[in-house]
């Protein structure tokens, strides 16, 4: 009874909140079907997306992109708004 006890003392891990991140090379070849619903429009040649109305705050940048969009969201990675903007589109932090 006088043994070691485990667990009253030492580090204390606090939860993670886990960031839903989606690449911009799976929204470029998901875009049609974002338009056939509702959570993206076109307007002329640009691809308008709220990316909080999928689910998405953080887009990152793998994949390739061969659409011009501009894509709102909590957060991008440089390498994603680098790839959006070489296309002409647009990376609105909101």
């Amino acid at each position: 009874m006088g043994g070691p006890v485990f667990g009253k003392h030492g580090f204390y891990h606090s939860p993670i909140n886990p960031v839903r991140v989606l690449d911009i090379g799976s929204i470029d070849q998901i875009i049609a079907v974002l338009i056939a619903s509702g959570f993206a429009r076109q307007e002329g040649d640009t691809v308008v997306l709220d990316a909080a109305a999928i689910g998405v705050e953080k887009v990152l940048g793998g994949g390739r992109v061969t659409k011009k969009m501009t894509i709102s969201a909590q957060s991008f990675s440089e390498q994603a708004k680098t790839k959006i903007e070489a296309m002409g589109g647009q990376a609105q932090v909101v």
